[in-house]
């Protein structure tokens, strides 16, 4: 797997030359440790993906599921 060195949520510097090879294994274990869990519905990712700050012209995507 490829992952940024180091990790965006220390740095961020995303460029290409922080790219590394690492072990997957390692990587996605220690992830959750350097930040909080967000729950969010899919209401919220919607906004977040569409960038909309209201949400009422958006379909509710809990009925769906």
């Amino acid at each position: 797997m490829f992952g940024f060195v180091p990790a965006l949520v220390i740095s961020d510097n995303a460029s290409i030359k922080n790219v590394d090879k690492m072990n997957i294994f390692v990587h996605l274990n220690l992830l959750p440790d350097l930040i909080e869990i967000q729950y969010i519905d899919f209401k919220k990712l919607g906004q977040m993906a569409f960038g909309v700050e209201d949400s009422s012209n958006l379909p509710d995507l809990d009925d769906l599921v």
